[in-house]
């Protein structure tokens, strides 16, 4: 098995450069040919609709933390 790699995705270089930056690749599996990048890169369509229903989620989870975060620093001043 190959090590995964960040290969030349500059987002890569965001959190090595600012640690108080997170970010996340997701490879989606989308059937890219011949390569990502490439000027005839082509990939299936209907793969983005999964890419928007993850990031979708990841949002609404994050609200939701952000939201409990929040509710306990007001429960927390009342009491």
């Amino acid at each position: 098995m190959l090590p995964v790699t960040p290969g030349g995705e500059d987002f890569h270089f965001y959190p090595k450069n600012k640690p108080d930056i997170q970010a996340t690749m997701v490879g989606l599996g989308t059937g890219l040919t011949p390569g990502l990048h490439h000027p005839n890169m082509t990939f299936n369509l209907s793969s983005l609709k999964n890419g928007v229903a993850v990031l979708a989620a990841s949002m609404i989870k994050l609200s939701e933390q952000i939201k409990t975060k929040y509710q306990k620093m007001d429960d927390s001043k009342k009491g």
